[in-house]
């Protein structure tokens, strides 16, 4: 087994494109230290290159708060406040 390890911004060497060619029609071995992805897992991989995020923490759990209809409703309430229709209040306790 090779491992490829790229920096950030680091283009890959002309050999290392040769072998990843030549590899990509191999079967993909998962162990422990390479699991398969889940759908959430690739999803939330998608997520974060579409926005420009990789290399930041990725959630892929089933947390409420990041589902999307949660996350829609928290991009509008920050859009509420930064146009100055928030009011500040005291916590509120959910119990």
């Amino acid at each position: 087994m090779k491992t490829y390890i790229l920096n950030a911004n680091q283009k890959p060497s002309e050999e290392t494109l040769k072998r990843l060619s030549e590899l990509k029609d191999e079967d993909i071995v998962y162990d422990d230290d390479c699991p398969e992805l889940t759908p959430k897992m690739e999803q939330a991989l998608s997520r974060a290159v579409a926005e420009g995020k990789e290399g930041q923490e990725l959630c892929y759990d089933d947390d409420p708060f990041y589902s999307e209809e949660n996350q829609q409703y928290i991009k509008k309430l920050i859009e509420q406040l930064e146009s100055g229709q928030g009011k500040i209040h005291d916590l509120i306790d959910g119990d």
